[in-house]
């Protein structure tokens, strides 16, 4: 039995302005016309066989995780899904701890994690090299490792044996943290450093026992959070008080990097970890001037630039060698030399406190999703979409009051226990301190205009 293991945590903060904390890199969809999620779930599912995959992310992301897997137990019925859902982020080590314990009742299973904001060219190559290797995973513990072919100083190196080139699994000799530019040079001249793709492969039990000898603390607070668990449907929730107390560490950090028992397998496809602008323009096929256009773009007299418009035109002349990112909210423009840096770029938005560091213009909520559109001393206009089944409720401050039009759609409108129904160009207004609920019974989306005056 092979259980994939997605890992859907971490924000891409090197993504922004299109990433952010509460809604993250993984959750978007930059190629094609899945999420990097999804993608990273139906990749797997083209491997036969497999009965249920195992979802870890931070709790904040719950109902978006949730409702991009609804969309995929469409297409594959046959296939069950957890959550483990974590109160706080403590690094792969643990969360992969955590879905070894999950399968514990399987002893002989074998867990194929994977981080959930790669992006893989050929998922069939891929779902054969596995099938190809899972013979060979016994008590070693197998990583996947990519060719380089650039110096890549963003990525951490695994250096191999030099005389098992030709074999599906090589001894690993070390594991290499992100060099600097000289140095990465000087592996891409070696046939024996790949870059470390963070996949792996291995019996969860083997993991856990390695765990125990050189991170023991970790799986100590694990198995403890696990007794304490709780269930909902297909989720799991963890304690945070205890989980909190884990020690915040990679699984190369507390294993790999310690461990006698672990190979590398050189992955046979394309890969990408999507990690900055640069991964992602390089993923493009560019134009004849050598750049990349997504949306709503004009290019003059540019050459070699990556532009993305999400909201509205841009323009550009004379540019070369750039990344530009333009959302409703927020504008990114940096060299392409300095596109690992937009990470340092938010630290500075959060220092600054910031709300675009974390907050995009559209807020994605259990029932749907709202945006504001204006917003001034006295009022607040916002356009709200409810989902299909969705409900929303509050009770209006005092001294607000708010006015709803319903612009599509019909709204199930509940005020102080009155209800009514309304439908396109019909209103209602809310008296402060009132008590109401809006609901979406119909199977098409309800999109509503809310005037609040205080």
């Amino acid at each position: 039995m092979l259980i994939p293991v997605i890992l859907a945590g971490g924000v891409g903060s090197r993504l922004w302005p299109l990433s952010r904390d509460l809604y993250p890199k993984q959750l978007l969809t930059l190629i094609g016309e899945q999420s990097l999620l999804q993608a990273t779930v139906a990749r797997v599912l083209n491997i036969p066989d497999v009965p249920h995959v195992i979802v870890v992310c931070n709790q904040q992301y719950q109902f978006l995780v949730e409702e991009q897997l609804d969309a995929l137990r469409q297409l594959y019925p046959q296939v069950t899904f957890d959550l483990i859902l974590e109160p706080i982020g403590k690094n792969t080590a643990p969360a992969l701890a955590l879905a070894a314990l999950r399968t514990a009742e399987f002893p002989d299973a074998l867990l194929l994690s994977l981080p959930a904001d790669h992006l893989i060219e050929d998922p069939i190559a891929f779902a054969e090299q596995i099938q190809h290797i899972l013979p060979l995973v016994d008590s070693t513990l197998v990583t996947f490792g990519i060719r380089p072919d650039y110096p890549e100083t963003g990525y951490g190196y695994i250096e191999v044996d030099p005389g098992h080139e030709k074999d599906d699994v090589i001894p690993i000799i070390r594991f290499v943290e992100k060099p600097d530019l000289e140095t990465a040079q000087t592996y891409c001249q070696q046939k024996n450093y790949y870059w470390n793709s963070g996949i792996f492969l291995y019996k969860g039990a083997v993991y856990l026992e390695e765990l125990n000898l050189y991170a023991p603390e970790v799986l100590q607070i694990c198995e403890q959070v696990w007794l304490q668990r709780r269930h909902q449907s297909n989720s799991i929730y963890l304690d945070a008080d205890i989980y909190k107390t884990c020690p915040d560490i990679s699984i190369d950090y507390a294993v790999m990097e310690k461990t006698h028992i672990a190979v590398m397998a050189p992955l046979t496809t394309v890969w990408s970890d999507v990690g900055s602008w640069l991964a992602v323009a390089q993923i493009e096929a560019p134009d004849a001037q050598g750049n990349v256009r997504v949306g709503d773009v004009i290019a003059l007299d540019t050459q070699n630039c990556y532009l993305r418009a999400e909201s509205r035109l841009v323009a550009t002349v004379g540019l070369k060698d750039q990344i530009v990112v333009e959302t409703a909210d927020a504008v990114l423009v940096v060299d392409k030399s300095r596109a690992q840096d937009v990470k340092r770029l938010v630290e500075h938005l959060k220092i600054q406190r910031r709300k675009e560091a974390e907050l995009h213009s559209i807020l994605y909520q259990p029932w749907g999703h709202y945006e504001v559109l204006c917003e001034s001393e006295g009022f607040i206009v916002k356009q709200l979409t409810v989902k299909t089944k969705g409900s929303l409720s509050a009770v209006t401050e005092a001294g607000t009051c708010e006015h709803w039009v319903v612009l599509s759609g019909v709204a199930h409108v509940f005020v102080d226990g009155l209800s009514s129904v309304l439908s396109t160009n019909q209103f209602v207004d809310i008296l402060p301190e009132t008590k109401y609920r809006i609901e979406n019974e119909f199977s098409t989306s309800l999109r509503l205009l809310s005037i609040q005056t205080f």
